[in-house]
């Protein structure tokens, strides 16, 4: 006489895999006689539930029977999971696998290249799917998951893998669009080793390059960072870490270039969710731009580091990693700063502030706009001063003297302060960021014909 399971099976696949599931989650009783029935069949959802179910409520006899069967002895009874996604001209959908380590490896359902992955991970399992499925985009997640245990449940590996870990999708674009419907991000090339060391550590370093130049500058700022670009690999593609700039910034708002920049962080940001990022910013560009930019970035935001470019060699300069709030500290006595030229009582609403911390001379400049403008004027520099700031210095310190200068005209009341300013690109970038997006600053950049103004802090609060 034929089980309940065998006259289902005849019918209906589906109502047979609805029979083991729901067997498995104890709602009707299972025999171990329709578990070796469905371990048996040639339908592959069947086989990966009875395995699945096996695992729940007989894992000893299920031991027995894939001896009987399939001649594995299983040597680990905990079962490792794992998913991909498979996406062709006729289907999108995702398969599940189940792993165990065994004495041999062996699947019923023949994947290509199955003894690959045992030689890479160098374990022997028996493994099962859920769906048919060609081709080898099977053995990331496989691999990754023998040697690693699960995948962060916010991801999916697909990937054919290669000997040294790298792997690569096909339909790379494609899977990952499929993957977003699911509520997963795909990683579908990279290396797994540099992968787990990611997930495993928890964080990661993005070096990420403003320039006017090309990429490759981009790999000096990563070595200098430390920062290997490989391990970015899954997530990001080597456009996503550089903002491009044009050669020569036109005589206009440089709203929609921060707005550009802001978008490049946001995607970052969301490519490698929850996982701890530290931006590692280089650049080549002019210090009001950069001071535009921090102003994006604010403190308190983005754990980030900031460096020099100087004889060929990018230098760490300001580290806001672990304490945002760091260059901005409220000082009563200013060390490295002075306010050394204050002429007020024009009767206007405005300040212009000039800031010399470069050889670029902006004194006597700043005192003429001040007067064409009818602005009261300050001018702020680097006790000292001999042309260039030395790189031992502390730069945080530094940026956060030149804010306490700044917060002093502001706390004056003026409507609006204009800023122009000759200094280091990537102190700029800090004192940028320690303003943040929330005063009236204008800023005026210095071109052939003179000053004009090219960008207003209020502004960028509002991209």
């Amino acid at each position: 006489m034929s089980s309940i399971f065998s006259r289902i099976l005849t019918k209906n696949l589906n109502q047979a895999v609805k029979y083991l599931e729901e067997a498995e989650k104890g709602n009707h009783h299972i025999t171990i006689s329709e578990i070796e029935e469905a371990l048996e069949a040639s339908f592959p959802a069947v086989r990966f539930q009875a395995v699945k179910t096996g695992v729940t409520l007989f894992r000893k006899e299920l031991k027995e029977l894939l001896k009987k069967i399939f001649n594995v002895e299983i040597l680990n009874e905990e079962p490792l999971h794992f998913s991909f996604p498979v996406v062709s001209e006729r289907e999108r959908t995702l398969v599940n696998g189940i792993a165990i380590l065994s004495d041999r490896t062996f699947s019923p359902d023949n994947p290509e290249n199955l003894n690959f992955v045992s030689e890479l991970t160098g374990k022997n399992f028996f493994v099962v799917f859920d769906k048919e499925f060609i081709g080898e985009s099977y053995q990331a997640a496989l691999s990754y998951t023998l040697l690693f245990g699960k995948i962060p449940q916010d991801f999916l590996l697909s990937g054919k893998v290669f000997k040294d870990g790298n792997f690569l999708a096909d339909n790379l674009e494609e899977k990952r669009d499929f993957s977003k419907t699911l509520g997963k991000k795909l990683l579908g090339k990279g290396n797994i080793f540099l992968l787990n060391k990611v997930f495993e550590e928890g964080k990661v370093n993005i070096p990420f390059l403003i320039t006017k130049g090309d990429e490759s500058a981009l790999r000096d700022l990563s070595k200098s960072a430390k920062v290997d670009l490989k391990i970015l690999e899954p997530f990001l593609e080597i456009d996503d870490l550089v903002l491009k700039l044009p050669e020569y910034l036109p005589k206009e708002n440089w709203l929609w270039i921060t707005k550009s920049f802001k978008e490049r962080i946001e995607k970052i940001i969301e490519e490698i969710p929850f996982i701890r990022k530290t931006f590692h910013f280089g650049f080549y560009s002019p210090s009001t731009l950069a001071l535009g930019l921090g102003s994006v970035i604010g403190t308190g935001k983005i754990p980030c580091v900031v460096y020099h470019f100087e004889n060929g060699n990018y230098v760490k300069v300001i580290d806001v990693e672990r304490n945002s709030r760091s260059i901005k500290v409220r000082k009563e006595k200013l060390e490295f700063v002075e306010v050394k030229e204050i002429i007020k009582g024009k009767g206007g609403k405005g300040a212009l502030v000039a800031l010399q911390f470069a050889s670029h001379e902006v004194r006597n400049k700043g005192k003429l706009i001040a007067e064409e403008k009818n602005l009261d004027y300050y001018y702020i520099t680097i006790r000292n001063f001999k042309g260039a700031i030395p790189l031992d210095l502390n730069w945080n310190d530094l940026t956060s003297e030149i804010y306490e200068a700044l917060n002093r005209v502001y706390d004056e009341g003026y409507e609006k302060i204009y800023l122009i300013m000759s200094m280091p690109v990537p102190l700029a970038f800090g004192v940028g960021m320690a303003i943040g997006s929330y005063w009236n600053v204008e800023v005026l950049n210095y071109f052939k014909e003179g000053y004009f103004p090219v960008l207003n802090l209020l502004d960028i609060e509002k991209i």
